[in-house]
């Protein structure tokens, strides 16, 4: 994929974390600039190790082979509540369309105030991992908003009072083979707006993701290394 191709904005935010006045306020620049004009970005250097990622991959394939019965075993434990496993074609994004494509796996951070998380047997590093992956995830989230913030002109800490309760969600997501015929009007994951304030969404090396541009157009998100 040439990145001249890209028509969304790929921000490097090393900057913001750099003693350099410059540097940080075009890091700025850049981010204030690719969420006004498009709403999405891809990010660079957003400071979670590969390590890490590789790691959450992993358990996420590792989860998602198991057996249709143990999956099934991890579903949510309180009624209304989603941190846990949810089978193909249960959630549709789009309340127009039959159920999605693609089986999901939820958590939250703990202890749980609320919700609880459905953890798997036999998967000693699985909750480890996650909830390793989750904690750096709020960290950076936390970094962006104060990159926002400064970029609008605003003190760093800003918006810390409105996101000192967040209840942030670790969502894997697997789209497996499609082995029979759609329903009508099917997709592996329905048109939506993401819940909460801001999503982070890690891709494999598997494209399909599209987004929506102010203007109602859809562009393709194709995986980046």
């Amino acid at each position: 994929m040439n990145l001249a191709e890209i028509n969304i904005p790929i921000v490097d935010f090393a900057g913001f974390a750099s003693a350099d006045a410059v540097m940080r306020e075009a890091t700025v620049a850049a981010l204030r600039a690719a969420l006004e004009s498009c709403g999405f970005m891809y990010l660079r250097n957003h400071g979670i190790s590969q390590t890490q990622i590789d790691a959450v991959f992993a358990q996420s394939r590792a989860f998602f082979s198991l057996p249709q019965k143990t999956k099934d075993q991890t579903k949510p434990r309180e009624k209304g509540s989603t941190r846990g496993y949810e089978g193909v074609g249960i959630q549709a994004l789009d309340a127009g369309r039959p159920g999605d494509l693609k089986e999901i796996f939820q958590c939250g951070a703990e202890p749980a105030t609320v919700r609880s998380n459905a953890w798997p047997g036999g998967m000693p590093e699985f909750r480890a991992t996650l909830l390793g992956f989750l904690e750096a995830a709020n960290v950076r989230c936390n970094e962006l908003m104060k990159a926002i913030a400064v970029a609008l002109g605003l003190p760093a800490n800003f918006f810390e009072p409105y996101h000192d309760h967040n209840d942030s969600t670790l969502r894997l997501l697997h789209y497996p083979p499609l082995t029979g015929a759609l329903a009508g009007g099917q997709l592996r994951a329905g048109a939506h707006t993401d819940f909460g304030g801001m999503s982070l969404l890690f891709q494999d090396d598997e494209d399909g993701l599209e987004i929506q541009s102010p203007g109602g157009r859809w562009i393709a998100a194709p995986a980046l290394p």
